[in-house]
């Protein structure tokens, strides 16, 4: 045997070893919960649009996300003090493959069946953040 073919073979071997523990960490991935953290600056003269939208729109889509088992929970947070970052939307999924679905798009649809009102109130949302960044963060809770 040659050099090159020993070291293909010693390549193929340990790529080999290394895909149990990768199917492993995707297994682990998928059986435990992630929180979803979205930070917001919001301008105070629009925090009222913002809890007329969450009253009407957000609350009962997460309701229905919830029903659906595409979310555990989802809490939106107001920072009245504060000046960076004054809302902070929390939402608890169950695996991270519900994490690269869109969970509000697809409740959203049940509550509000009408397309047209839909994009008004995306609309509606978007000019509550417009301008502003936000930023995101992903965690697990630490269990035994």
């Amino acid at each position: 045997m040659n050099k090159t073919t020993i070291r293909l073979i010693i390549a193929v071997l340990v790529i080999l070893l290394f895909i149990p523990s990768l199917v492993a960490q995707d297994k682990e991935k998928d059986s435990k919960p992630y929180w979803y953290f979205s930070y917001y600056k919001v301008n105070n003269a629009k925090i009222d649009s913002l809890y007329k939208l969450e009253t009407k729109y957000g609350i009962p889509v997460a309701e229905e996300a919830k029903k659906q088992g595409i979310i555990l929970e989802h809490k939106t947070l107001r920072h009245h003090t504060g000046d960076e970052y004054n809302i902070v939307f929390m939402t608890k999924l169950p695996s991270w493959s519900a994490l690269e679905k869109n969970w509000f798009r697809t409740a959203f649809k049940v509550v509000e069946p009408d397309k047209d009102i839909r994009k008004k109130v995306i609309d509606s949302y978007n000019w509550v953040f417009e301008g502003w960044i936000h930023y995101d963060n992903i965690y697990t809770e630490i269990t035994k």
